[in-house]
């Protein structure tokens, strides 16, 4: 509504129309862009995993190495109290 000196004038009707000036070329960046972005965290994702992979085959190693030295040290501690 329209005011002119406190008293209406009347309604003002405003229309527009935005379009994008190429909208298809922009589907496209936008879709090639996220494309790229999944192939990269893919990638990622698959460096991350055999990272984790090799470091629980270290720990699994590193625990069977741990228990085959305790029980060389319990042997050796057995035999050594046997012969006293």
């Amino acid at each position: 509504m329209i005011e002119h000196k406190g008293r209406s004038a009347g309604k003002l009707h405003l229309k527009s129309h935005w379009a994008p000036s190429n909208p298809a070329h922009h589907e496209n960046d936008e879709m090639a862009e996220i494309q790229a972005l999944l192939k990269e965290a893919v990638a990622k994702k698959r460096e991350l995993e055999a990272e984790f992979n090799a470091v629980k085959d270290k720990q699994h190693d590193d625990a069977e190495a741990s228990a085959a030295r305790i029980a060389a040290a319990e042997a050796e501690r057995d035999a050594h109290n046997w012969e006293a």
